[in-house]
């Protein structure tokens, strides 16, 4: 899998959102992808709602929009991050929403490895 994670971890990498991790490096150690990414002090969206419970909806709307512009910023560099679910929403006490996990995207066009619905 380590040769797919380059050519979308360098199209990650470019972003530049404030809604989506900021990606660093990746680096190939024994045949394994490690990824450097920005370290966002935060809580998942799954661990709010379990922890604090159902959200106002004013805020999941807005969380809602902010994860909508990450995805909508991804997709315009080719990007389909595969694996959005609150695991993978991050939310900084200040506010910041961080779509985070890109472990499985894709680069359009690309082939990959996995795919939906697809056991290996």
């Amino acid at each position: 899998m380590i040769r797919y994670w380059p050519i979308a971890a360098s199209i990650i990498a470019r972003l530049g959102h404030p809604n989506v991790v900021t990606l660093f490096d990746v680096l190939d150690e024994d045949s394994r992808p490690w990824v450097v990414m920005e370290l966002v002090p935060s809580r998942s969206l799954a661990e709010i709602i379990r922890t604090d419970g159902p959200l106002p909806p004013a805020r999941v709307a807005g969380i809602g929009l902010r994860v909508l512009d990450a995805i909508v910023t991804a997709a315009a560099a080719g990007v389909e991050h595969r694996d959005i679910k609150p695991a993978n929403v991050l939310v900084t006490t200040q506010g910041r929403v961080v779509l985070t996990d890109f472990g499985i995207a894709r680069h359009v066009g690309d082939d990959t490895l996995t795919s939906a619905g697809l056991i290996v």
